[in-house]
């Protein structure tokens, strides 16, 4: 399943960094990124397979909170 999520207050390319890292260390894979500096976002497209176990592990990370939709 591919899904978007917007992630907000990216104020480096270290932001992104860590939320690209917690997506993946929960399941997912980035297929996309865009990263906007004058907004302070990233819009990324992930591919999740087991979304139920994505939401699960990823709900527990610090990344957690910072995207729309809520995951």
């Amino acid at each position: 399943m591919k899904i978007n999520v917007q992630f907000t207050e990216c104020e480096h390319e270290g932001d992104l960094s860590n939320y690209i890292d917690d997506i993946n260390a929960s399941g997912g894979e980035v297929l996309q990124q865009v990263f906007n500096y004058n907004e302070e976002t990233a819009d990324l497209v992930i591919s999740v397979d087991d979304m139920e176990d994505f939401t699960f592990r990823y709900r527990k990370t610090e990344s957690a909170g910072f995207e729309y939709p809520n995951l």
